[in-house]
């Protein structure tokens, strides 16, 4: 930490933002006060806060006499005569619950009007909703800082650099370009203390998780995250090599850390590189409607048009499904109109660009849960608002009344869904960062292409033992998606039970050699957080023995 002085909130309980009591007037004098008086600012003096200022919007009127539309800006910070930055409270949560977005859309782009208005004309304006404080240069699309505050006195810093009083005066046009690296030779691993319990989840409020594709397990991404916090800094790089639907490095990312994601499941794979992938919403929107037209222009209606859509493109066949699964073949899954209309709308996203077609791809992929036998609709809900076996019971079981929804209203509503996940996301996850994120499929047993250690902080969620043989469910998907799983796959595959039939001692010795391989990969004096939940205790002794043995 540099002489400029300690940074503020140090003491602040980030869990009164939890209180629906805590609105943008809470946020404006607890939070954002203390950090401008920190940085050299006051209501007083030659470096001046200025609330509230009323400005007249440069082009809009409204009703017939031409009234004036205002605009004002909570915080307009000067130095001496001259303007330097704009800063707007936003309240912690909507009164729906949601936690209010200030790295896109609108409340941006009103912040944007106000740095750019004829008789303000500054660089750069930041946002503040009480949990996250976020910095704009009006030049450009991602952030020039950005973190949670919480973490102040990690950036405090960089964010004096950018906007303390004696720092504005001398901005340099190619000052603000890319998001500052934070990484400090004097952060503490080693004394580092695990967080206390979290029992507040959020756990539906990041499109960027819920909603966008199921699977089978799913870590809370607001824990993950709040790990992510305590164990490292930005810049660390981050392996989770169970990584399942992605949340650890997709977090990482966020929290402007690099991330390698491993996983034996190819579904994993796909899911989590298609969710991560920057993609052109407009080309996408401009895709799905070409879609949606051919779709429907060549939907299968009658017996006959099914029989022949059925023999004019592609669908999975005699793909054999586990044992215990209430079919035997995956095209015993659907109805032949589902598999008519499924092999027709898989087909017209293959004739779509490359630029786009994975991420209808990922839409699709996302769908298939809903589109077959197993899928009945919940008791007073609507038709697509219901259960599917595979994940409730983790397997194949046909549903007593099997729903039958609109495919391309679903279909819509995937878009809907992918389209808000990458928009969440876009600020801090795009074409300048996603080189952060590695993607590799692969066993946690062999981190080959990891080199020794290169990791700051592993944060992993292996398999339970028998609870879940995730190759064996994914067949729905693996199948659609054409991708191959080997039988090398299924025995490296760290279970008990499933089709390969693993015993006990098969899956703890794939346990060990995955704890083996993460102490190798693992820098010295790092921490690994290894979340695991059985009833049987022999799997904690062999947790804690496996680790010892390698020096953990």
């Amino acid at each position: 930490m540099s002489d400029i002085g300690a940074p503020p909130l140090q003491d602040f309980d980030f869990s009164l933002l939890d209180s629906p009591a805590f609105k943008e007037d809470s946020v404006r004098e607890e939070i954002i006060l203390p950090i401008l008086n920190a940085l050299g600012y006051s209501a007083g003096g030659v470096n001046r806060i200025v609330r509230s200022k009323t400005l007249e919007h440069p082009f809009l009127t409204t009703g017939s006499k031409k009234k004036p539309i205002n605009l004002i800006p909570d915080y307009l910070l000067t130095v001496g005569k001259n303007f330097v930055f704009v800063l707007d409270a936003k309240r912690p949560r909507e009164p729906s619950g949601v936690e209010v977005e200030i790295k896109t859309g609108d409340n941006v782009e009103q912040v944007y009007s106000y740095a750019v208005h004829p008789e303000i004309r500054v660089e750069q304006f930041a946002l503040c909703n009480g949990r996250e404080f976020i910095l704009f240069d009006v030049r450009q699309k991602e952030p020039v800082l950005y973190f949670h505050l919480s973490e102040i006195a990690r950036y405090w810093d960089d964010l004096y650099k950018y906007l303390a009083p004696a720092q504005t005066t001398t901005l340099l046009p190619t000052r603000l370009r890319s998001v500052v690296s934070t990484n400090r030779e004097d952060f503490d691993y080693l004394a580092i203390v695990p967080p206390a319990e979290i029992t507040d989840f959020h756990k539906q409020e990041a499109r960027r998780h819920f909603g966008v594709h199921g699977y089978f397990t799913k870590q809370v991404w607001s824990v993950v995250q709040h790990y992510i916090k305590t164990f490292t800094q930005p810049g660390d790089t981050i392996l989770d090599p169970f990584g399942g639907s992605g949340v650890t490095v997709v977090e990482a990312l966020m929290m402007g850390r690099k991330g390698i994601h491993v996983d034996l499941n190819p579904l994993s794979d796909f899911i989590v590189k298609n969710l991560i992938e920057p993609v052109d919403l407009a080309a996408l929107s401009d895709s799905f409607n070409h879609v949606r037209k051919q779709f429907i222009k060549h939907q299968p209606k009658t017996e006959a048009d099914v029989r022949k859509a059925l023999e004019t493109y592609w669908h999975p066949t005699n793909a054999v499904m586990p044992k215990n699964s209430d079919v035997h073949t995956i095209e015993e899954l659907f109805t032949p109109k589902q598999l008519a209309q499924l092999s027709l709308l898989r087909h017209i996203i293959l004739g779509e660009s490359s630029e786009v077609q994975n991420t209808l791809l990922l839409m699709f992929s996302g769908l298939l849960n809903k589109v077959n036998l197993t899928y009945h609709s919940s008791e007073g809900r609507s038709e697509g608002r219901g259960d599917s076996s595979i994940f409730r019971y983790y397997r194949y079981r046909i549903a007593p009344a099997p729903a039958e929804i609109d495919i391309m209203k679903y279909f819509e509503s995937r878009l809907k869904k992918v389209a808000a996940a990458k928009k969440e996301m876009a600020t801090l996850i795009n074409k300048n960062t996603i080189k952060n994120a590695r993607i590799i499929k692969g066993s946690a047993t062999d981190l080959s292409k990891v080199a020794t250690e290169s990791i700051d902080y592993i944060y992993t969620d292996p398999p339970y033992g028998s609870k879940i043989p995730y190759l064996d469910l994914s067949v729905l998907w693996t199948a659609w998606l054409d991708l191959p799983v080997t039988k090398k796959d299924y025995q490296l595959e760290a279970i008990e039970g499933g089709e390969a039939g693993k015993t006990k001692a098969q899956y703890s010795d794939l346990l060990a050699e995955s704890i083996a391989e993460m102490s190798r990969v693992l820098k010295y004096d790092r921490w690994m957080s290894f979340v695991f939940a059985h009833k049987d205790p022999a799997y904690w002794h062999l947790i804690i023995d496996a680790a010892e043995r390698v020096g953990l």
